[in-house]
């Protein structure tokens, strides 16, 4: 008796009866061979346990370090990172306006990639960083000044209360 394929079991629930069988070859007929229904109950309740998989996998162990468009954070790049127009931008060509919030992450994620970085939100990888491999990531700070502080001091202050920190839960998207 040869099984056909191998998925040869067959499920009919007909008028509120549940029959379940399997379909084989012998002799070059196909026939039909009913499974009693013990025999079911006895397969299903072996099944493993499945893990349930999020969509989108949480990755800890990040490395994140808050930078602004300084002299300080970028160094050269500063005033290099200008376009035409006299505005800041990023290795991606992004304009940096007050208020944008983006990832400077590693090559491996192409520009666009969105991350959802806890602590600081989703938002788009638009930039690198010669330090920036593995598990390291930079989140921008560029906001406007509140006080007597220029913006860009006041958006230091803010990377520098981000701080660098560490085992920070990064969701890729």
């Amino acid at each position: 008796m040869d099984f056909i394929g191998k998925s040869t079991c067959l499920v009919v629930v007909m008028f509120g009866v549940f029959i379940a069988g399997s379909v084989y070859q012998q002799n070059g007929d196909i026939s039909w061979k009913t499974i009693p229904a013990q025999e079911i109950v006895r397969t299903v309740s072996k099944v493993p346990e499945v893990e349930r998989v999020s969509k989108v996998p949480e990755v800890e162990g990040w490395e994140v370090t808050g930078y602004c468009p300084c002299e300080k954070c970028c160094g050269v790049w500063a005033t290099r990172g200008v376009n035409t127009e006299g505005s800041r931008v990023t290795s991606s060509q992004h304009v940096i306006k007050y208020g944008t919030k983006l990832i400077a992450a590693p090559k491996k994620y192409a520009f666009g990639t969105k991350m959802n970085i806890d602590g600081y939100g989703t938002w788009t990888v638009e930039d690198r960083g010669g330090k920036i491999q593995g598990n390291k990531l930079d989140v921008l700070f560029f906001e406007k000044s509140p006080d007597h502080r220029t913006d860009l001091e006041y958006s230091h202050q803010l990377a520098l209360s981000w701080g660098r920190r560490k085992n920070v839960a990064v969701e890729v998207y």
